[in-house]
């Protein structure tokens, strides 16, 4: 077991785990759909771990620790009841893939833009009112937020978010679409439909637009 890369306990009735600290070579850990009100301290003491999936449970919040696993690559939290996320999740320096939806999330951490690695970021179906200015994360590629409050977007959101490739914002509040998002080089695919929005904003240098809806 000490020699044990990944473990997989998804869609059981599991309420609670035992100590899983002496796993230190584990990679991967999988706890979807199951019965968890919290996660033990000792899933935090896995240095190498770089995935996690604690997605359709109960829980409430993360723990501030999940600061400590900075080989993580992939954070999946869809369908809890997480009203918010740590600012210690801006300490996730590997952070490649963060799934969060369907958690009531209200707002995103300010520190998220300290996720350097950050590639996908997964936000639908929850109560964000509004996104923190992210132009640091030059290497996203896709934001999807769809079926949440948000009524503002930061007027330097299309700033620095040059392989963004992937927007979507359908069933929100906004009103308006920020003129920065006309310079996304690599944008394809930008979805701001069921919204409050009376024009939209010159998307000439989008040359690679595709979809818009």
């Amino acid at each position: 077991l000490l020699d044990l890369t990944e473990l997989d306990l998804r869609d059981n009735l599991l309420r609670n785990l035992t100590d899983l600290s002496k796993l230190q070579k584990l990679l991967v850990l999988k706890l979807t759909n199951n019965q968890l009100e919290s996660l033990p301290e000792s899933v935090f003491e896995l240095s190498e771990l770089q995935q996690l999936w604690v997605d359709v449970n109960k829980l409430t919040s993360l723990p501030p620790e999940i600061g400590k696993l900075t080989h993580l690559a992939y954070l999946k939290v869809d369908e809890n009841d997480l009203v918010r996320l740590p600012n210690e999740i801006g300490q996730l320096q590997a952070l490649e893939e963060l799934q969060a939806m369907a958690t009531g999330l209200r707002s995103l951490p300010p520190t998220i833009v300290h996720c350097r690695s950050l590639l996908y970021l997964y936000l639908d179906n929850n109560r964000l009112t509004n996104f923190p200015n992210m132009s640091t994360l030059v290497d996203l590629t896709l934001i999807r937020a769809s079926n949440n409050h948000i009524s503002h977007l930061p007027d330097s959101i299309g700033d620095g978010l040059r392989n963004l490739t992937t927007l979507e914002l359908r069933s929100n509040r906004l009103s308006a679409i920020p003129t920065s998002i006309g310079q996304l080089p690599r944008l394809k695919n930008l979805e701001v439909s069921d919204n409050y929005l009376v024009d939209l904003p010159v998307l000439y240098h989008a040359q690679e637009l595709e979809y818009l809806h």
